[in-house]
């Protein structure tokens, strides 16, 4: 076996760490993406499929534009225009029956994102409380959609969760941290003090405009 060079032995010093390195830029780099899936199968995605409270699929409301993540949705069904530049837009994320809403500012920033789970259990609202270590809810109302299920709000952690007594989640809302004054002027109308459903005229949400 041929002995190698001294003017190999340096080349390859040189360039097989250069690979490495290379290999964790690139692998750095795309763990930083957005995930869109597989486009040919659907988006794929289930909800628990996110970092941080506020952040679903790694879109971050307050961060990324429509534009940007809006082929993760699906197709869209329908759009309406609100007060002070906002916008609602539900998607068919898995089926027209159970859209994905989104709503953006004026800028076309993301500012909420209301997901439904496909698979849940009693109790799982919990684990989502433990593993962010949240706390007490700011919020807790009646939804004005169904009976005995309840928005847990957490202002500042840019999450609330739709779900029943037994903490069986329905809905989650990730959103930009905010005040409560500025959540409810958004979701104040599906909300209500009382267990009983309420006048479904209430869904429309605040300042739509016709």
């Amino acid at each position: 076996m041929r002995r190698l060079t001294k003017k190999q032995i340096i080349y390859l010093a040189i360039f097989i760490p250069s690979l490495f390195v290379l290999y964790f830029v690139f692998f750095a780099r795309k763990t930083d993406d957005i995930d869109l899936g597989d486009q040919n199968e659907g988006t794929g995605y289930e909800v628990t499929d996110f970092n941080v409270a506020n952040s679903w699929n790694n879109i971050t409301p307050g961060v990324h534009s429509l534009s940007e993540v809006e082929s993760v949705f699906g197709t869209k069904l329908d759009s309406i225009k609100m007060s002070q530049g906002y916008t609602k837009t539900d998607y068919d994320w898995r089926g027209p029956g159970m859209p994905v809403t989104v709503i953006t500012d004026y800028k076309q920033v993301i500012q909420y994102l209301r997901v439904p789970l496909f698979e849940t259990y009693k109790g799982i609202m919990d684990e989502y409380i433990n593993q962010w270590e949240l706390g007490q809810p700011d919020i807790v109302k009646y939804t004005v959609e169904a009976e005995e299920v309840k928005m847990y709000v957490y202002l500042n952690d840019g999450i609330a969760f739709e779900a029943s007594e037994g903490k069986e989640v329905y809905h989650i809302i990730f959103f930009n941290p905010t005040s409560q004054d500025e959540f409810l002027k958004i979701w104040g109308p599906r909300l209500t003090d009382s267990p009983e459903v309420g006048d479904k005229k209430r869904l429309i949400p605040s300042g739509v405009t016709r």
